[in-house]
């Protein structure tokens, strides 16, 4: 896969890239140049939510290796992504040291891939923003994401949280959260 500049890169401490061969997986989907919005909920289970022309065309959970294979193949116009860094606090009411221990964890794993990700999008002149968990709001179960969006297709929580990252944006950054 030939990218910007080169191949995809995973594997690689430093995260994203496009450098090195990596075969896409099978989920990637050509979409047509004028429209194309990505909605990026990071994490083990990363969701994505594509939108074209204004609606949701397509919703998929990735592995966080996969997500540069995808991005460059893609090459979307917009990739908004939730972004926890900016918010520094993630209480949990009655959770113990040891749960709150792996909260860090995780947190410290999806900063990373934020961190990537706009990495990524620079190098390959994507342009990019982030939404700050708190920004995106309540996380939606399917008939709120239907009753919001309008899509009656299966979705998960990561897909969902994707799509509503992606969602105010859906016709250009001025109507989205910025």
């Amino acid at each position: 896969l030939v990218c910007g500049h080169g191949t995809v890169r995973t594997g690689v401490r430093g995260g994203l890239g496009c450098e090195s061969q990596r075969a896409l997986p099978a989920v990637t989907t050509m979409l047509p140049e004028a429209a194309r919005i990505i909605g990026i909920d990071p994490g083990q289970s990363t969701g994505i939510a594509i939108l074209r022309g204004g609606v949701v065309a397509e919703l998929k959970t990735v592995r966080p290796d996969d997500l540069a294979a995808l991005l460059c193949e893609w090459r979307p116009r917009l990739v908004v992504y939730e972004d926890s860094r900016p918010d520094t606090m993630y209480p949990r009411a009655g959770a113990g040291q040891r749960t709150m221990m792996h909260i860090a964890r995780c947190v410290g794993q999806i900063d990373l891939q934020c961190r990537d990700i706009e990495e990524l999008c620079a190098r390959e002149g994507i342009e990019c923003l982030g939404v700050t968990p708190n920004r995106k709001g309540r996380k939606r179960n399917a008939a709120q994401f239907t009753a919001l969006t309008g899509w009656t297709g299966s979705s998960n929580r990561h897909t969902r949280a994707a799509g509503v990252i992606a969602w105010p944006f859906r016709r250009g950054i001025s109507t989205g959260f910025v």
